[in-house]
């Protein structure tokens, strides 16, 4: 399948995107702190926040839990402490050790 969402609309307001949107998107929010709803008004994408970061990470891009910069996901390191993945540079500014 090349969509990504739910049929079943279990979500409210989950729709299908394709998966090219997605990537744009994705591509939009990489390299900044740009919102999600500033890429739902750009887009002109009829879901909730919460559906449109669940379908970025399809597209393995997410945001830093502390500095919210969006960046791949391979770049965020996941703190149990914190409940969030956090950028090396925020990592760093935090103290915190690389959990590897």
């Amino acid at each position: 399948m090349n969509d990504i969402g739910r049929k079943d609309g279990a979500p409210a307001a989950l729709e299908y995107i394709s998966r090219e949107k997605i990537n744009e998107v994705a591509e939009y929010l990489q390299g900044t702190a740009k919102s999600l709803g500033d890429a739902l008004e750009t887009f002109s994408l009829e879901m909730d926040e919460g559906a449109l970061q669940q379908a970025l990470l399809e597209a393995d891009v997410e945001i830093c839990g502390q500095c919210d910069w969006w960046h791949e996901v391979c770049e965020l390191e996941y703190s149990e402490e914190h409940g969030c993945g956090h950028c090396q540079p925020c990592r760093e500014e935090l103290g915190l050790e690389s959990e590897e």
